[in-house]
């Protein structure tokens, strides 16, 4: 049963709640790809796992669950409904999740190249790739692009083997932050919709999590 006094205030608080988180996500990307006046350099990766922690909340308040199980499922299907499939389609949210999220996660910083025969999400494919990444603060037509190129890892400090890739994962994170902005912006009008009270019952299960 609600603890809200009505569906009404269940919906404007749910306005509340995604206005207030939106805010924030847009001052912490603003503030990360703002150079340093010193080293003229942006912070990408706190952008980066700002832009992919924020659509892992949408997806959890979309399907009602805030657990840290099933993350990358939630996503698929909240961007199926809030942002462009021909961009991010069900290969290039499983490639930003598996080869980004969880390597800058955990460790700080992305492999250099990523084998997807190693990776949970990715083996299944027919066709093995290594894959190397660029990362950009610009704004792109597409936010993230996988592009067929061969080549070998030069970045310093320079590897002691030969390193190879196939693919390289263009990131441009302004249109990446502006993409999760928009589809922020589309969840919460499908929220406020008189007739989806299925919506606010799940996001109303989420929020549980933050008001225990």
């Amino acid at each position: 049963m609600s603890n809200f006094e009505s569906d009404t205030q269940r919906a404007k608080f749910a306005r509340g709640f995604i206005g207030n988180r939106l805010y924030g996500f847009r001052k912490d990307i603003r503030v990360c790809l703002t150079q340093d006046k010193r080293t003229g350099e942006s912070a990408f990766f706190p952008a980066l796992i700002t832009c992919i922690a924020m659509l892992e909340l949408l997806s959890g308040m979309y399907n009602g669950d805030l657990t840290h199980y099933h993350t990358l499922e939630r996503i698929l299907k909240f961007r199926k409904l809030f942002m462009d499939k021909r961009v991010y389609t069900p290969l290039l949210t499983k490639i930003l999740y598996t080869v980004m999220r969880h390597k800058v996660a955990h460790l700080t910083h992305p492999y250099y190249v990523t084998d997807t025969r190693n990776e949970r999400y990715l083996r299944d494919y027919k066709k093995q790739m290594r894959i190397t990444w660029s990362i950009s603060n610009g704004a792109s037509q597409q936010a993230i692009q996988l592009i067929a190129e061969k080549g070998t890892v030069t970045r310093s400090p320079r590897p002691p083997w030969p390193v190879i890739y196939d693919h390289r994962l263009m990131i441009h994170l302004r249109t990446l932050s502006d993409d999760i902005s928009n589809a922020a912006d589309a969840y919460g009008t499908a929220l406020s919709a008189s007739k989806n009270k299925i919506l606010r019952n799940r996001f109303e299960e989420t929020m549980k999590f933050f008001y225990p």
